[in-house]
């Protein structure tokens, strides 16, 4: 930034800009300027003068161009112009290039049209085209190098308006053929420190070793510092140019390569790869690296120290390989990793891949711990790749990285995957964990335009305070078997869905204090979190927890969707729809007992609730409690369909709705005993309405309350009501003691730390005997409805076992069941549950092994962060054996880990196989028992 110009005096009033300056230059000597300045008199709105209003501000992307190669001989420039005053400005001003002896030649797209060649390049604009209201004023323009240079020979760009000038001397340094140094190790024999006479020799102390150095690779560079006695590290020093032909590669033996300021980069085809190999390491601080196949490849006992570079149009910028042995894991050390830009850029990669984007930022296969990112640091960037960061059956922990623009590729050739901003892929057998920090909920996006941020299978995964904007899916589980699963403190902009949990049966999964945008703009399909489990494996509700979330429907279908699964507990969420449509808040749908409580739905402020919104549906969801929930606003409160037997509904609030309470033609929940809902309204409807069209159905929902507790209180424990037949009942003789309430002294419902029910009815009700019985009637489905209570039933029967009453259908029924298909199934679908549920010391163990290897990633990291403000020799050395000593941890813990795992893989695959032949033994003679048979659900 330059500024120049003079004092001016105007009517014996000093101008701001001078009483500035003076009290500066005041301030300078020792002297408190407003002590000297003491003028009462009011000063007048006086301009400055021109030149002390003008900052000026003038930067180049590429300070070395290379003359001759693609994209490499080009040089964008930005002029920033700010008039800091709010005077207007006169005079003509004029931006000049001059030459530093290259010819350089103007480039389309720019912000100048009227150019003449005077000793370089000049453009000229008028002043009205500069400053307008005080405004800053940006001017691009690119220049191409051609010709010949004369390196170190400095760019000066000027502006100046006749009077004053302001001038920056960019040093380009070009670069021209015939600076390149060809060194050639193509052929049998590779070129070698050691015989090549073009390179500059290593010196044992690594500052002074290498230096500054032009050259041109073909074929193979080998860098083996431990044949050369005393030389340890060889060293390319700022400035350095490697221009790599078409499948040139550097191979990194012994000692270490450290690169600082140094392009490495090919005009023409991909290069192949710089090869760090076991027990050699390299630096790469501020390097441009780019047009390599694999840019950096670490195996198996390399050291990586990779600082503020730029990784660009690259296959895979950094590439650990997996090992040929697939039960082996590796340790390649990332000892840093931060600051770096993985990108593509302009028209994408060169030949073999042309066109294309970068497949991955980062790619890994099979390491026992990789952290990457730096707490406090300066951030990664991954942009417009087809992934981010891409890592196999490893641990790896991802912390102060920004994911921008990472798209699903649609066109050919397509990848095995793309659109992941975080891709985790392990499987049953090993025990590996993803963990991603973001840097704050509500701070800086570090997803933003990406089809998908994080996707994990079969991993235990933790993501934790990451805003995500502009995703389809923000994260996304699978597959994660016996895992851990944690989405904590996160903010999600997505039109898919923020949060998808598919078939895991996790050990644990807790989904906490989210906040999520579900914004689909086209179909207006969004789910804001979404769970589609197996009923198998889950033993309580300390396993499976969706809590403290708040979902904004905007353009959406469902906010949270419980689907499948099994005692799934969704507490104290909060959604909010934003536009009066067809959608649900709360969505269930064949999840046994479910237990959802003290949520709070609510629809558009003054809606007309015209669409069918319901704040929470129900379909197929035996015993299940929903209860302590608050809706608003929607067309319906709750609304249940098909059988939710055993189910209760209680300590509900129910504001304004067209219908507070629906149960469709096919719905019963079973006898709702003083469940104490209360209905506020107004209903624009009725409180209650039941659709089934005879009267023994509506019976079998039927809610019996003290009605008389309502009198005085501005809502209703019986509302207004319509069905065909009774359903809410008022019994003489209650007197309210029976009656549920969810806030009272003794138990509050909605106490986070609530003992789960074990089941929600302790006994049979009339429901239950009409199953029992076969005297269940529905308008459709009538069979497949009964066989579905029936089944609940005789599972309830079995896990409590419930004694019913002599000489009652329940009992003949429960006598019958077990020589009977449905004794069967239930063997069937119980061996299965067992078999799924983890063991009460393996998992457990499993479980704490991975949470030690967790902590153990999280000393790695801060290990890095010692490392960097280390300041001696002996501390350096002291940190690195600490970080030797934990890699060690970390690799004894997988190895345990995995041992678990295996063992119980292969006790569930083993189970499998004979539940298979159980599983085909079954007489199924109707559509809905094939759909409950075993090969549907597991395979």
């Amino acid at each position: 930034m330059f500024t120049s110009g003079a004092n001016s005096l105007i009517e014996s009033y000093l101008d701001i800009c001078t009483i500035n300056r003076i009290t500066q230059k005041l301030e300078e000597e020792g002297f408190e300027g407003s002590g000297c300045l003491s003028d009462d008199r009011p000063v007048p709105e006086l301009p400055c003068p021109n030149t002390d209003c003008i900052d000026i501000q003038i930067t180049a992307d590429n300070l070395q161009p290379i003359i001759g190669c693609e994209d490499q001989d080009k040089v964008n420039y930005t002029i920033t112009i700010c008039d800091v005053c709010p005077d207007e400005q006169s005079g003509t001003w004029d931006i000049v290039v001059e030459s530093n002896g290259v010819t350089e030649t103007l480039l389309s797209g720019g912000d100048f049209t009227d150019v003449s060649i005077i000793n370089g390049i000049r453009y000229q604009r008028a002043d009205d085209e500069f400053f307008e209201d005080g405004a800053c004023k940006i001017f691009q323009f690119s220049i191409r190098a051609v010709g010949e240079a004369s390196i170190g020979n400095p760019v000066t760009v000027k502006v100046k308006n006749g009077v004053d000038e302001y001038s920056d001397d960019l040093v380009t340094n070009p670069v021209s053929p015939s600076d390149l140094v060809h060194i050639n190790g193509a052929g049998a024999t590779p070129a070698r420190l050691s015989t090549s006479t073009l390179l500059l020799p290593p010196n044992a102390d690594c500052s002074l070793s290498g230096g500054t150095q032009i050259i041109r690779l073909s074929g193979v560079l080998e860098i083996d510092l431990d044949n050369l006695s005393g030389v340890s590290c060889y060293n390319f020093k700022p400035g350095s140019v490697i221009q790599m032909g078409a499948d040139a590669k550097i191979v990194v033996k012994g000692g270490a390569l450290r690169l600082s300021g140094v392009k490495i980069l090919s005009c023409t085809d991909l290069w192949d790869r710089i090869s760090v190999e076991d027990g050699a390491s390299i630096q790469v601080v501020e390097c441009l690296v780019q047009d390599g196949k694999y840019a950096i490849e670490a195996k198996d006992g390399a050291l990586l120290d990779i600082q503020l570079s730029t990784f660009r149009n690259n296959h895979i910028g950094i590439y650990t390989p997996a090992l040929t042995n697939p039960y082996l894991t590796q340790t390649v050390d990332m000892i840093q990793c931060y600051g770096n830009v993985f990108e593509t850029t302009g028209g994408g990669l060169k030949s073999p891949f042309a066109g294309q984007k970068g497949l991955a930022g980062i790619w890994m296969s099979k390491q026992n711990a990789m952290v990457i990112g730096l707490e406090d640091a300066v951030p990664n960037y991954f942009r417009n790749l087809q992934n981010g960061i891409a890592a196999f059956y490893s641990n790896v922990a991802v912390q102060n990285s920004v994911f921008i623009d990472i798209k699903e590729t649609t066109t050919t050739p397509l990848p095995v995957f793309s659109g992941m901003g975080i891709y985790a892929l392990s499987n049953p057998y090993v025990s590996r964990s993803l963990t991603v920090e973001g840097l704050g909920k509500f701070g800086p996006s570090v997803f933003s335009g990406c089809t998908i941020g994080v996707f994990a299978h079969s991993t235990h995964a933790t993501v934790e305070n990451c805003n995500m904007v502009d995703t389809r899916q923000g994260i996304a589980v699978s597959g994660s078997r016996l895992r851990r699963v944690k989405a904590l403190q996160n903010n999600i902009s997505a039109s898919e869905f923020g949060i998808g949990l598919f078939q895991n049966t996790p050990f644990k999964a807790t989904i906490d204090n989210n906040h999520i945008i579900a914004h689909d703009p086209v179909s207006g399909q969004a789910i804001g979190i979404r769970v589609e489990e197996n009923p198998y494996g889950v033993a309580n509700y300390d396993y499976y927890w969706l809590k403290n979330n708040i979902v904004v429907m905007d353009k959406a279908r469902e906010g949270i969707r419980l689907q499948g699964g099994r005692y799934l507990h969704a507490y104290m969420n909060t959604v909010e729809m934003t536009h009066d449509r067809a959608q649900d808040g709360l969505y269930l749908a064949g999840s046994a007992d479910a237990w959802v409580r003290c949520n709070t739905v609510s629809g558009m402020s003054g809606s007309a609730m015209n669409q069918m919104s319901r704040g929470i549906f129900g379909i197929g969801n035996p015993s299940t409690l929903i209860n302590c929930n608050s809706t608003d606003l929607t067309r319906q409160g709750i609304s249940f369909d098909g059988l939710t037997d055993n189910s209760v509904v209680k300590g509900n609030y129910l504001n304004q709705h067209g219908i507070g309470l629906q149960i469709a033609q096919n719905g019963v929940i079973g006898i709702q005993e003083y469940a104490g809902n209360q209905w506020y309204g107004p209903f624009t409807d009725e409180g209650a309405k039941h659709f089934a069209n005879n009267e023994i159905t509506t019976s079998l929902s039927a809610f019996i309350v003290d009605a008389s507790l309502s009198i005085g209180q501005p809502y209703d424990f019986m509302p207004q009501w319509e069905a065909v037949g009774q359903w809410f009942l008022d019994p003489p003789g209650n007197n309210g003691e029976n009656t549920f309430y969810c806030l009272i002294n003794e138990e509050n419902a909605c106490q986070e730390n609530l003992n789960g029910p074990t089941n929600f009815k302790g006994e049979v009700d009339g429901l239950d005997e009409a199953l029992a019985a076969g005297s269940t009637s529905f308008p459709q489905y009538t069979d497949a409805l009964h066989w579905a209570g029936q089944r609940h039933l005789y599972r309830r029967l079995q896990e409590q076992n419930i004694t019913p009453e002599p000489n009652t259908a329940i009992a003949n029924f429960a006598a019958s069941s077990p020589n009977s298909e449905l004794g069967a199934f239930y063997n069937l679908e119980n061996d299965l549950r067992e078999l799924m549920k983890p063991n009460s010391s393996r998992e457990t163990a499993l479980y704490a092994t991975q949470e030690a290897t967790e902590m153990l990633i999280s000393d790695l990291a801060a290990n890095s962060r010692n490392l960097v403000a280390v300041n001696s020799t002996n501390d350096s050395l002291s940190l690195l054996a600490a970080r030797a000593s934990i890699l060690e941890d970390i690799e004894e813990n997988n190895d345990y880990a995995d041992g678990l795992a295996e063992v119980s893989e292969n006790s569930i695959s083993s189970g499998i196989s004979y539940l298979l032949q159980d599983n085909d033994a079954l007489s199924d003679t109707a559509i809905y028992q094939f759909n409950e048979k075993l090969s549907t659900i597991y395979s």
